[in-house]
C-alpha cells in the first residue's frame, strides 16, 4: 500500500494573500512545508498542487515536483482530488501548505491508521493542545473524539456535547483515493458552509472520521501575526508529537 503527501498551494488565500510563498527565515513558507513532509517515512512521493504560474514557479526553483491545477477549486481538498486522481497510490494525504512546522510523526501515524483499519476511508487529528482561551476562539476548530472516530466538530462549542473527549482539530486529513475521489464529487452540506467546515460533508455522507490523538502545538499561518511570529520560532524544525 502506497501513500503520497500532496500541498495544495493557492496564492490567493483570503486573509494572507501569498503567503505560502511569503519568507520565513529566508526561504519561502512552503519550502518549509516540503522540508518537514521530506521526513515522513510513510510518502513515497511529495507533490505541490497549485493554480498559481508564480507559487510554481517558485517551488520549482527550489526542487519541488508541481503540478498545475485548475483556478476554480472551491477547496484545497478538491484541488488535491484532482492532483490524485493521475496516481494510483491508495492513500492520499492533504498536507495544508501553511503549517511550516509540520510534524512529520503525526503524518505518518495518520498513514498507519489507514494501514491498519481497512475500513477507514478518511482520517484526521486531534490535539490535546487546547487552551482555556482557545475554547471560545471560533478560528479553533474543536473536535470531540471517542473510540478513535470524530463525533462531532464545532467552531463554538454548544453548552451540551456529545460523550467524548475534546480536543483541538489539526487540519491534516488522509484519504483512501477512491473515496476521495467520491467526496470530492458530493456537493457542499448546508452544515459544511454555514461553519466552513469540509470535514462535516464527510459526516452527512455517513463516512466515520478515523482519528488519532497527538498533542501538536505548532502555528498554521493564518494572519500575518502568525507569519511574524514564525520570525521568531524555528519553523525550519518540525515539532514532533509529544515533545
Amino acid at each position: 500500500m502506497t501513500a503520497i503527501g500532496i500541498i495544495p498551494a493557492r496564492y490567493g488565500s483570503t486573509r494572507l494573500p501569498g503567503k505560502v510563498i511569503m519568507p520565513i527565515r529566508g526561504y519561502p513558507m512552503i519550502h518549509h512545508v516540503h522540508q518537514q513532509a521530506r521526513q515522513c517515512a510513510s510518502l513515497s512521493r511529495i507533490l505541490v498542487a497549485t493554480d498559481s504560474d508564480l507559487v510554481a514557479d517558485t517551488a520549482s526553483r527550489l526542487g519541488m515536483e508541481v503540478i498545475l491545477t485548475s483556478d476554480d477549486h472551491q477547496s484545497g481538498t478538491d484541488r488535491v482530488a484532482e492532483v490524485a486522481r493521475q496516481f494510483n497510490d491508495e492513500i492520499i494525504v492533504n498536507i495544508q501548505g501553511d503549517e511550516p512546522q509540520l510534524d512529520p510523526t503525526l503524518v505518518d501515524n495518520l498513514v498507519g491508521l489507514l494501514e491498519e483499519h481497512p475500513d477507514i476511508n478518511i482520517g484526521s487529528a486531534g490535539s490535546t493542545a487546547l487552551t482555556a482561551a482557545e475554547w471560545s476562539q471560533p478560528n479553533v476548530v474543536k473536535v470531540v473524539v471517542k473510540d478513535q472516530q470524530a463525533v462531532a466538530f464545532y467552531r463554538q462549542l454548544p453548552d451540551v456535547l456529545p460523550e467524548g473527549e475534546i480536543l483541538r482539530h489539526v487540519g491534516l486529513y488522509a484519504y483512501r483515493n477512491k473515496f476521495l475521489q467520491t467526496f470530492s464529487a458530493t456537493p457542499p452540506s448546508p452544515a459544511e458552509l454555514e461553519l466552513g467546515l469540509e470535514q462535516l460533508r464527510a459526516m452527512e455522507m455517513g463516512e466515520p472520521i478515523g482519528m488519532i490523538t497527538c498533542d501538536y502545538r505548532a502555528v498554521a499561518v493564518d494572519t500575518r501575526a502568525d507569519w511574524e511570529r514564525l520570525q521568531i520560532d524555528r519553523p525550519d524544525v518540525g515539532r514532533r508529537t509529544g515533545e
